[in-house]
């Protein structure tokens, strides 16, 4: 398996002016796929690689399932799907100091070939911190590799929830770890100060509803809900998230 045969989307919306991740990742000569709806189609033709989603305005999950569906039917095994406006990567030095290094993402991603599984990136702000290098069943948000063939089909993003920690939630209930690296992070704006993507969604209190959601889905032993600063989010209290291969055997 080689770095170039990963394909690398990235799901976009109202960020035209400023396309930060595919720029980046032209610079350290890969190859990204924008993901963009119909109705922006005209900002793509002739200047970007894109796929193009059958409907406007479906939100991520859509976008990430449509992906995954895009992916199985053509055989791709290796996949990574990236938001729109990483500003860079981070790498941890011999010293325990971070230090920018877009080139990074080419070591994440040889990383990700030999996992095979799901796995992804911390955040840089977070990864300073971190002993370890790997970390394992946690959400992976930002950037997502997956290796697609040890995803079951019946999991999926679901659009009602915080897709990204619901689906590294079915994942580890199904038997299988997440991991995110840590010597390698992302730097990504901070939730509100970046026009487009999912910024509308905050601002609409989408947050707010889909945490309520996944309170109901995983219940209170899993789910707790925070107020960050007016905005209400599903903190996940991932050491009780246990396969269900493990709850079963509790039984006996």
């Amino acid at each position: 398996m080689k770095i170039d045969e990963i394909k690398i989307f990235i799901p976009t919306k109202n960020r035209w002016d400023k396309q930060k991740t595919y720029e980046i990742l032209k610079s350290i000569n890969l190859n990204p796929i924008l993901v963009i709806e119909p109705d922006e189609e005209i900002y793509a033709k002739n200047k970007y690689e894109y796929i193009l989603l059958p409907k406007n305005n479906q939100g991520i999950a859509y976008s990430r399932n449509y992906i995954l569906d895009y992916s199985r039917k053509n055989s791709f095994d290796y996949i990574v799907m990236i938001d729109d406006d990483v500003n860079c990567f981070y790498v941890k030095d011999s010293s325990g100091k971070l230090v920018k290094n877009n080139l990074g993402f080419i070591k994440a991603l040889e990383n990700f070939i030999s996992y095979k599984n799901y796995c992804g990136l911390e955040y840089q702000q977070f990864a300073w911190c971190q002993n370890s290098e790997f970390t394992y069943n946690r959400s992976v948000e930002v950037c997502l590799m997956i290796y697609v063939p040890a995803i079951p089909e019946h999991i999926r993003f679901d659009p009602n929830s915080k897709e990204d920690k619901d689906f590294a939630i079915q994942i580890i209930k199904n038997g299988q770890k997440t991991m995110k690296m840590n010597n390698i992070s992302i730097s990504v704006p901070k939730i509100g100060t970046n026009k487009g993507g999912l910024n509308d969604w905050y601002k609409n209190q989408g947050d707010k509803l889909a945490s309520e959601y996944m309170l109901k889905k995983w219940g209170e032993n899993i789910i707790t809900l925070k107020d960050k600063g007016g905005r209400i989010d599903a903190m996940v209290n991932w050491k009780n998230v246990k396969s269900n291969e493990f709850d079963d055997c509790a039984l006996f």
